[in-house]
């Protein structure tokens, strides 16, 4: 993960891109799953030259999309240990974010 919370290993990268780009005809590669949302800018960090997610955000994404319940509560635990987010900050953006659209990866 990027975030090194929890101890998930994707077989997929997923990338969330602009909802208005869900209107085009994008090839995906294979091994990417591509999700669609507007995104806030509290909702987007830095990774060196790349955005990313933050990681309150990617724990909401992750909640929506059928990760591992087990991987989102030892996810939950380190970023609270961390400084990244309370608890409190997650039941909220759990309770209040609209939800990804999906496309995965296969034409």
């Amino acid at each position: 993960m990027i975030h090194g919370l929890s101890d998930a290993l994707p077989a997929k990268k997923h990338v969330t891109v602009p909802s208005e780009w869900s209107k085009s005809r994008l090839r995906v590669p294979g091994g990417v799953v591509l999700h669609y949302a507007d995104l806030g800018k509290t909702d987007i960090t830095w990774k060196g030259p790349v955005q990313v997610t933050t990681p309150l955000r990617t724990i909401f994404d992750c909640t929506t999309d059928s990760v591992a319940p087990d991987l989102v509560r030892q996810a939950i635990t380190q970023g609270v240990r961390r400084g990244l987010f309370t608890r409190d900050d997650v039941k909220q953006a759990v309770g209040t974010k609209p939800k990804r659209r999906v496309r995965n990866g296969k034409p």
